[in-house]
């Protein structure tokens, strides 16, 4: 069962609880849908693109990723990454004696 259904069914029975038609959250119908996990990968960037499941992944990817160099060095060697937690597994995989030191 998919995430939207089981919401559905969830809406469905509050529904018939209250008998009331009012939604408890903010995000219902086109706007809940347009964030929702797609196994299509329907979120591509138009710059690149590279295709996400989520829209948020899109958004953080346009603003923080794209057409950009990596920023962010290895303290160790000359690795570098635009993401602080792939800097985070790299010296902790390749350099486990200075982990504990930086992170």
């Amino acid at each position: 069962m998919t995430v939207c259904a089981l919401a559905e069914l969830w809406l469905a029975q509050f529904r018939d609880m209250t008998g009331s038609l009012e939604v408890p959250w903010p995000m219902t119908g086109a706007a809940h849908r347009s964030t929702k996990f797609s196994s299509e990968r329907e979120f591509q960037c138009p710059r690149c693109s590279k295709q996400y499941h989520w829209k948020h992944s899109l958004r953080f990817h346009m603003r923080n990723e794209c057409g950009k160099a990596p920023h962010l060095k290895c303290p160790v060697c000359d690795y570098k990454s635009k993401q602080k937690s792939n800097l985070k597994t790299h010296v902790k995989i390749r350099h486990p004696l200075e982990f504990s030191n930086y992170f």
